[in-house]
């Protein structure tokens, strides 16, 4: 039987991620005002920086956040 080995073991080094994000505010009034925030997340795959990969993209994660804000 084997331990387990630790992850960062297992692939040392990790990926590169490229991160694109955005904060739209739309003022209610002077005290409330809704938040709009869409992210783009790029998980490149491991040996794309060195030339080893051709496709770039190993995963890409879109997401929006909805939420409100309140100033006192």
């Amino acid at each position: 039987m084997t331990s387990p080995r630790p992850l960062s073991a297992a692939n040392p080094g990790g990926a590169p991620a490229l991160l694109l994000g955005a904060v739209a505010q739309y003022r209610i009034n002077d005290q409330w005002s809704l938040l709009l925030e869409p992210e783009v997340h790029y998980y490149l795959k491991n040996g794309f920086i060195g030339g080893e990969v051709l496709s770039p993209f190993n995963d890409v994660v879109a997401k929006v956040s909805l939420g409100t804000s309140y100033t006192f």
